[in-house]
């Protein structure tokens, strides 16, 4: 026996219908108002289209529709040309400015692209999974930043662990540039971008810009960081940071450029990290005397006394330490040095500034 069924429209098509006519009477909206202001209607429309971009959507066109039925339907992604309007030729390229940013937009980050000549990253949106935004270049009144690292040319072929372990027993203490072995672009790259010290290195300038408002400023630091990521044998190492440039007022603008120069330091001392971890037995006077104590429990010697805990520093350990540590090698120092050169365009005001500490 045949059962007689309603038809019932899936519930996403009326959602979709509802979306409709919802979205074009806001866009009526907009029209209406922007006749009054013809630049009202480029920010009215970041809330009609709850887009953060800021970047006007194009919904009434029927590829649009279409487009955004598909991705209720079947999850297809909306293509960026269809719900961009593009009203300028240029944008502001924003992240997110937090530690899920891939570098290579952390770079764009604050920079000036054209629409017809995307980056190589492609433009916001384009890879799977970016939330950064494309933000309307008008000119002056909005906040830039381009901070662009410069000078990382390599001279040699990349090292890996067992390159660095070579050296310590047959380069005799010779010192070695991250140039020479090809980690001074994934050195510097890492530090501005996959640890987010270019976002807090450019407030640091803005607060000192702020502070002189017209002149020349400097700004520096030195900080230890932990590149094991790019290589293990780097470990924690040494960045100083110098920068030098110059600030000029522009209304409620401040204008800023100039360059900074970094220099990275580190040492290799041995392959099994034994003068790392006797440095760090140091610190505590007991440590020295446990350890020893553990050492003779696990050989069945008891707990002898062990006596007073002689002095040892990074480099002068005791003869034994000292020539396991060794191991017929010699430490050697990793240096290295590159630029980058900075314009900036940021409001005097910071409370008004994406540029300012939280």
């Amino acid at each position: 026996m045949s059962v007689m069924r309603t038809f019932r429209p899936a519930r996403h098509s009326s959602m979709f219908q509802e979306r409709s006519v919802l979205l074009m009477f806001k866009q009526a909206f907009v029209e209406a108002l922007s006749k009054c202001n013809p630049h009202l209607k480029n920010y009215i429309y970041i809330w009609c289209n709850n887009d953060s971009t800021g970047v006007p959507m194009e919904i009434s066109s029927p590829q649009y529709r279409i487009a955004f039925e598909q991705y209720l339907r079947r999850g297809t992604p909306i293509d960026l040309t269809l719900k961009q309007a593009r009203t300028t030729t240029n944008y502001i390229w924003r992240t997110r400015k937090d530690r899920k940013v891939r570098a290579s937009h952390a770079a764009n980050d604050g920079k000036i692209f054209a629409w017809n000549n995307p980056p190589s990253t492609g433009h916001p949106g384009d890879e799977f999974g970016c939330r950064c935004t494309a933000e309307p270049y008008y000119g002056a009144g909005q906040e830039t930043m381009s901070h662009t690292l410069h000078g990382l040319t390599s001279a040699g072929p990349r090292w890996e662990n067992n390159d660095f372990v070579w050296h310590f027993f047959t380069g005799n203490g010779r010192s070695l540039s991250l140039s020479q072995i090809g980690h001074l672009y994934e050195i510097a790259n890492y530090w501005a971008y996959g640890l987010s010290i270019f976002q807090n290195w450019n407030v640091q300038i803005v607060e000192e810009a702020r502070k002189r408002g017209h002149g020349n400023i400097r700004v520096e630091f030195v900080r230890s960081y932990d590149f094991e990521p790019i290589e293990y044998s780097h470990g924690n190492s040494v960045v100083r940071g110098i920068f030098t440039g110059s600030v000029q007022p522009q209304g409620p603008m401040l204008s800023i450029s100039g360059e900074a120069v970094y220099e990275f330091s580190d040492r290799f001392t041995d392959p099994l990290d034994l003068r790392e971890f006797w440095a760090w037995l140091r610190e505590q006077p007991d440590r020295i005397k446990r350890i020893a104590q553990a050492t003779g429990a696990n050989l069945g010697l008891g707990n002898p006394s062990i006596g007073r805990a002689f002095d040892a520093d990074h480099d002068n350990v005791s003869n034994l330490f000292h020539a396991i540590s060794e191991m017929g090698g010699t430490a050697y120092p990793i240096t290295g040095r590159w630029r980058s050169a900075m314009v900036a365009s940021v409001f005097k005001d910071p409370s008004k500034s994406r540029y300012r500490r939280n």
